[in-house]
């Protein structure tokens, strides 16, 4: 089987020729690896039998906005696409946040979003596309409404609109979904993924569990993560999958009402 085969016979609950794999190595991990094999004859990704190629374009609300502010006692400070100040160390993957796009009244500090059209959002992969569908099973990619307006708003705060204020909270996580199903409806059209679908990376749950209670997530998210899911069917996504770090589990009921159709990470615990 191909990896395209191997993956979508898996998500049709059909039985593959072996279990699909979908990876997530850390550069240094690939480097160290292909200097201790230097004749392996293949790549790190095919020694590990990597099947599946997440393609994301920018899917930042303010990608023009974002630049650098300049470093601080060996930290980068800098503004993103999410128009989140941000503090961190070079090279290093967690970040502090500063301050957000949302001010302390949930009003946008940098007015409209830009155009989810912007071709500058997908030209990284738009050359790679037909090399990649030949090697991966490859799906396009969204962040979801919880993780994406909690970068906009701040964890917390968002964290506090969801038990204070559930209506401001669902309105919050709404603007972010629509921004990026018009984001994610571009990578299915531009990249002809309708045969496979798209992801939602919507981290939102520790090891013990989400980070809201499967009530609040019907009220505040639920209508966000339809709005996104229903778009995706409408360009014609075969597979929907939604990933999050942690422990889901009390929302998977939630998920299948809502049309989702995988879940990725899936850990064994015997």
């Amino acid at each position: 089987m191909t990896s395209k085969e191997r993956v979508m016979t898996t998500l049709d609950y059909r039985q593959p020729d072996r279990v699909p794999v979908a990876l997530d190595m850390w550069s240094e991990f690939k480097t160290a690896w292909e200097q201790a094999n230097p004749d392996a004859g293949e790549s790190c990704v095919d020694h590990f039998m990597e099947d599946i190629f997440i393609a994301v374009g920018n899917e930042t609300p303010y990608m023009t906005k974002a630049e650098s502010l300049g470093e601080e006692d060996g930290y980068l400070i800098e503004r993103d696409g999410w128009g989140q100040t941000k503090r961190q160390r070079s090279g290093g993957y967690f970040f502090q946040q500063l301050s957000y796009a949302y001010d302390e009244n949930a009003n946008l500090v940098y007015g409209d979003f830009d155009s989810p059209l912007l071709e500058e959002r997908y030209a990284g992969l738009d050359a790679r596309m037909d090399q990649l569908k030949q090697r991966y099973c490859v799906f396009a990619k969204t962040g979801g409404p919880y993780i994406r307006t909690a970068f906009m708003r701040g964890e917390e705060n968002f964290l506090m609109d969801m038990a204070g204020d559930p209506k401001l909270a669902a309105e919050l996580a709404m603007r972010s979904a629509v921004h990026m199903a018009r984001v994610g409806v571009e990578e299915i059209r531009r990249w002809d993924l309708q045969d496979t679908g798209i992801w939602i990376f919507d981290d939102m749950a520790s090891t013990k569990g989400p980070m809201f209670s499967p009530a609040t997530a019907e009220v505040v998210l639920a209508p966000a993560w339809q709005h996104m899911i229903d778009a995706y069917r409408a360009a014609g996504a075969t597979k929907i999958v939604m990933h999050s770090d942690g422990n889901v589990g009390p929302l998977l009921d939630l998920f299948i009402d809502l049309g989702i159709d995988g879940i990725n990470p899936v850990v064994y615990d015997r």
